[in-house]
C-alpha cells in the first residue's frame, strides 16, 4: 500500500506516469469484488471476473493517462 500511495502522489503530481500500475490496482480490486459477488455461479461464472478486470484495467488506464497528460501540459509519459 505504501508503494501504491507513492505512485499516486508521483502520478498526480506530474513527476512520473504510473498509469499501468494504478490501472492494475483498480483491476485487481474489480476482480476481487466480482469474484465474491459471482462466487456461487458455478463453472460458467469463472470467466466473469477476468472480463470485468480487463474492462476495468482498460478504462482506468485511459483515465489515468488523460489525468497525467492534463497535469503535465500534454506529455503522455515521463521516464
Amino acid at each position: 500500500l505504501a508503494g501504491l500511495e507513492l505512485s499516486i502522489r508521483e502520478h498526480f503530481g506530474g513527476f512520473r506516469s504510473h498509469s499501468a500500475l494504478l490501472a492494475g490496482a483498480v483491476a485487481a480490486a474489480a476482480i476481487t469484488v466480482t469474484y465474491f459477488v459471482t462466487k456461487g455461479g458455478g463453472q460458467s461464472a469463472a470467466i466473469i471476473p477476468v472480463v470485468v478486470g480487463g474492462v476495468a484495467f482498460m478504462a482506468a488506464f485511459w483515465l489515468f493517462r488523460q489525468a497525467f497528460s492534463r497535469r503535465t501540459g500534454g506529455v503522455g509519459f515521463r521516464r
